[in-house]
């Protein structure tokens, strides 16, 4: 089963042939400023840890679409007490993750080809007919959460130690003293 793996902000297939993906992506030329002028926040943590982000549409002013990323590593690493939770959340990073978008991109083609791949949260068995050979992996959207996905490592963090993911305080970040005043 092929899953989506971060490297450097950037997706790749987490299979022995990553090439495959960052082919797809070269002939997307369109899609670096299609993702330029999204804008997207970190909304919440799940309690099952996954992550919520909303992200502006790029076509209707005012209207936004909500991602999810999962961490398919989660409970492997998260009770490890030889690391710290930045450590814990740099290694998710480093493994496989799931996306979703409410897009109708996403909902209507991405998520079938995701789905096919295993790296679709929710799965969709329709085949897409339309355009079968278009390049790429993902919708815009999800493109541009995992571009931002590494700045928001210390919220990560603090969500998680907020609902209990990560049950020990290992570190603490300058912005912890003072959340307390």
């Amino acid at each position: 089963m092929q899953r989506i793996n971060l490297v450097d902000g950037r997706v790749f297939l987490y299979d022995e042939n990553t090439y495959e993906l960052r082919q797809e992506n070269k002939e997307r030329p369109n899609l670096g400023e299609k993702v330029q002028g999204l804008f997207t926040r970190f909304m919440r943590v799940t309690p099952r840890g996954d992550l919520i982000f909303r992200t502006t549409s790029g076509t209707t002013p005012g209207k936004y679409w909500y991602q999810t990323i999962r961490f398919l590593d989660l409970d492997k690493v998260k009770d490890r007490k030889d690391l710290t939770d930045m450590e814990k959340v740099k290694l998710l990073y480093e493994g496989d993750i799931a996306v979703w978008c409410n897009d109708p991109s996403w909902l209507y083609y991405w998520q079938y080809r995701g789905t096919r791949r295993g790296f679709s949260i929710k799965p969709e068995y329709r085949p897409h007919r339309r355009n079968p050979e278009i390049p790429g992996t993902t919708c815009k959207h999800i493109e541009r959460v995992l571009s931002v996905l590494g700045f928001h490592m210390t919220t990560i963090v603090k969500q998680y130690r907020r609902y209990g993911i990560f049950k020990h305080e290992s570190e603490s970040f300058e912005g912890d003293a003072n959340e307390n005043v």
